[in-house]
């Protein structure tokens, strides 16, 4: 907690202007107000700058009891002691959190560089919740922020993790890394149940590890921007993998990434990071769950279809051939979508371990697609890009072609493409 409010005071500081006084601005922690003041016990007063709130540094440390140090030949503040750090050198100001470096970053993910003013050390009040697990609102009725503790769930525990109103829970779409995480019916099988990891050094924030596969809920390639989906991926330490869990008055609960402050959401089944939109999809019911060791965990194949249509994409279960047939709910009508950590898919066959696959690393309009033994090449990496109303197009990582079903029903790559329905195979 010492570190979140540090942070807090650094970024308010950054963007201070003139006119970022013209209004009385509170700060509540845990629905205390805060007297901010400096070390010599001069008000020192919250600011909005082009729609951005800044709080000092030191006055949000003291309400937390937090202990900081200020080091003024490197230029760098020490929050919850600094141990054997040795701080860089440099023309900006350095906060180190527990011995580790940290570097705020507005929505967009760039760097906001602290910034101090008459003694003082200001940060936006975004950066709080990033560093410390702090949920922070704006009561603009009342011009204040408010600060409030994230909440907790027993580690010792596991639990599933199921949209508000239905009882789909969060579900690998296969039990390996880069699985995306779909909204699937409850049924007790061990990769719907998922465990809470404390971030060691970062109160508030927790990996959420699968039962069955061991991997982390993950923010696809890293992204800060709203869409990305969420998939399950072999652990690391990056913050798209660390979250917070802000409670409900209802007792549902919101999940935020540390990344990116955005929430989960149940976006038509599947799990995506979403800006807060203050809706029932992005509530979840946590509620402990153990495994049902006799269910057999499946993973959750796709069938392709041309929008409209019954047309599907269909592969050769002996050859490379890639066309397209009436759907039968055939083997060779399913796939699986993979995520890799770069953010794009590899569109695997059920069997065979094969992928979609630009045939011949061809940038040629026209040129076919095949399926192909899987591998990690570009060829075989496919951005899904959603369309107004329903549906998607599959752009090549490789040609920035789209994939298409030509007249004779044969799978090439074209600038137009062919609209999709990715759903559920029978």
């Amino acid at each position: 907690m010492k570190k979140l409010t540090f942070i807090l005071a650094l970024a308010l500081v950054l963007c201070l202007g003139a006119s970022a006084f013209a209004a009385d601005i509170s700060v509540v922690l845990n629905g205390q107000a805060i007297d901010t003041r400096d070390a010599d016990g001069n008000p020192v007063a919250p600011f909005a700058e082009n729609g951005t709130t800044y709080v000092p540094v030191r006055a949000i440390a003291t309400a937390l009891n937090l202990d900081i140090e200020w080091d003024g030949e490197t230029g760098t503040v020490f929050i919850g002691g600094r141990g054997e750090t040795q701080p860089e050198l440099g023309d900006k100001i350095n906060i180190y959190i527990n011995g580790t470096k940290f570097i705020p970053r507005d929505a967009d993910g760039d760097e906001v560089a602290p910034i101090a003013m008459d003694g003082t050390t200001y940060l936006p009040v975004r950066a709080i919740a990033q560093a410390f697990g702090k949920k922070v609102d704006w009561d603009g009725a009342a011009s204040s922020v408010l600060i409030n503790d994230a909440s907790t769930v027993d580690t010792e525990k596991t639990y599933k993790i199921v949209a508000q109103g239905t009882q789909s829970a969060v579900t690998p779409d296969h039990s390996g890394s880069g699985s995306g995480l779909s909204a699937v019916t409850f049924t007790g099988a061990p990769g719907q149940i998922w465990r809470f990891e404390p971030v060691e050094g970062q109160d508030g924030f927790y990996f959420i590890i699968n039962a069955e596969s061991g991997c982390a809920m993950d923010v696809n390639g890293q992204s800060r921007k709203p869409g990305a989906t969420i998939l399950q991926y072999n652990k690391g330490d990056g913050d798209n993998q660390k979250f917070m869990l802000v409670q409900q008055a209802d007792g549902s609960y919101k999940i935020y990434s540390k990344n990116s402050m955005l929430l989960f959401e149940n976006s038509a089944g599947v799990i995506r990071q979403a800006a807060d939109r203050d809706s029932s999809v992005q509530n979840w019911i946590i509620e402990e769950a153990a495994a049902a060791a006799q269910r057999e965990y499946a993973p959750a194949y796709k069938k392709i279809v041309v929008k409209g249509s019954d047309t599907a994409l269909t592969y050769s279960a002996d050859a490379n051939a890639l066309g397209s047939s009436a759907y039968t709910g055939a083997d060779t009508q399913k796939w699986l979508f993979e995520a890799t950590a770069e953010g794009y898919y590899a569109v695997n066959t059920k069997s065979g371990g094969k992928s979609i696959d630009v045939a011949n690393n061809s940038t040629a309009e026209g040129d076919p697609l095949i399926t192909y033994t899987s591998s990690t090449d570009n060829n075989q990496r496919w951005i899904l890009e959603k369309q107004d109303g329903d549906g998607y197009k599959l752009r090549s990582l490789h040609s920035d072609l789209y994939m298409a079903v030509a007249a004779d029903g044969g799978a090439v790559q074209t600038a137009a493409g062919t609209v999709f329905e990715i759903v559920d195979a029978d």
